[in-house]
């Protein structure tokens, strides 16, 4: 499945083909999971923990296993937020801005997460460890994102590139998050 989200598209493509690397492709492990991908090399202000790409959520939302952990340890600050759901109804939500959130070698920064206990997390046995949704606020902030469940691998495609990093902003938030790369200069390249 890929979503290319500077061309607004979004394609099945055929998985028998070999995978040509793009430029600025960052490519996350991941594992299945009930036909899920769940990836794996994701950690939020230095703490492990398993995150699924989940398109149909406007916001990026954590589970309340990873909201105490980083509450323990003074990695954020808890606010009240509300949002309205698709039937009109306003809930309360907990949200804190996570100083960074890592995907392989990408690292987002600043980046604002709601904290709820939604049914995804126990569909997929995610309810009881640090866990993450990773809603469209967030995907968004790539070129593309493909998602091959064949060979277990979550691959994304950097806007635009500098020397240093790439800045993104956020969809539902005023919060400017920075974005950076460990895989150095090369990384960027177009």
């Amino acid at each position: 499945l890929m979503m290319d989200f500077e061309k607004r598209l979004i394609q099945v493509e055929d998985a028998e083909k070999p995978w040509t690397p793009l430029p600025g492709e960052i490519v996350v492990t991941g594992r299945l999971r009930r036909g899920q991908l769940i990836l794996t090399q994701v950690s939020a202000a230095g703490l492990p923990l398993d995150a699924v790409i989940d398109t149909g959520t406007q916001i990026s939302i954590g589970n309340l296993a990873l909201r105490d952990k980083l509450m323990r340890h003074r990695r954020g600050r808890v606010e009240k937020g509300i949002v309205t759901g698709v039937t009109g109804t306003e809930v309360e939500l907990e949200v804190a801005q996570i100083a960074e959130l890592r995907l392989g070698s990408v690292i987002l920064r600043n980046v604002p997460i709601a904290f709820a206990d939604v049914p995804p997390f126990h569909v997929f046995d995610l309810a009881d460890r640090p866990a993450l949704l990773l809603g469209s606020d967030l995907l968004e902030t790539f070129r593309r994102v493909s998602l091959d469940f064949r060979r277990r691998k979550a691959r994304f495609q950097l806007r635009r590139c500098g020397p240093q990093a790439v800045s993104i902003g956020t969809i539902q938030t005023a919060v400017r998050t920075r974005l950076s790369t460990t895989g150095g200069k090369e990384i960027c390249g177009r």
